[in-house]
């Protein structure tokens, strides 16, 4: 059987997918998506946020910023992000996008086609109710990092992890249920099991 995650971990995630904390501690979007923000200043994440679906686009983005909200969360192939975390309900990622990001989504995250993030990316699905999560990587996309699913209650649908054709993991992925491998992984695969 697939061991389960660390209690550590689990606690870590549910810190970044606590969307109505991180707002509560976010600024408001304002103008900061037409803009470019630069960070010196390491020590502490500097959330944007709102409740609503919103797009993260022609913004060029460096340092330990977060991008939070309830609903969706679009990142557009012009946004320039290095370093940045987006934690959301959905994520999506347009095609062709290329940066370093760490994605934390509690339903799902589709990174489109060609899509390529580098070091140390991560991306992140984990729910803790019964709703099925999903998670997709565009074909030919690559990853250069860590892609994590995780579901408490799987009494339901199982999570789905869809690495579409071509695409590359080089890193570790974790899945706890069976995934649709189309690419390849160079590193470490955790699973149940292949469609």
């Amino acid at each position: 059987t697939l061991p389960a995650l660390s209690p550590w971990t689990s606690e870590k995630i549910e810190c970044m997918l606590d969307l109505d904390s991180l707002l509560n501690f976010s600024d408001g979007l304002g103008s900061v998506l037409r803009s470019s923000i630069e960070r010196t200043d390491m020590e502490e994440v500097q959330w944007y946020g709102s409740e609503g679906d919103y797009q993260i686009s022609g913004i060029a983005s460096s340092g330990p910023f977060g991008f939070v909200s309830k609903g969706t969360i679009h990142i557009r192939k012009d946004a320039q992000l290095d370093g940045c975390i987006v934690s959301a309900a959905q994520i999506l990622v347009e095609e062709d996008f290329r940066g370093s990001v760490q994605l934390f989504a509690r339903d799902s995250i589709v990174l489109g086609p060609r899509c390529q993030l580098r070091y140390p990316s991560v991306l992140c699905l984990y729910n803790d109710n019964v709703n099925p999560v999903y998670l997709e990587i565009g074909q030919y996309s690559v990853i250069d990092g860590l892609v994590l699913v995780s579901q408490k209650n799987l009494s339901t649908a199982k999570p789905l992890l869809r690495c579409g054709h071509g695409s590359l993991i080089r890193g570790q992925v974790y899945h706890q249920a069976t995934v649709e491998l189309l690419g390849r992984i160079y590193g470490s695969l955790y699973c149940e099991g292949f469609y």
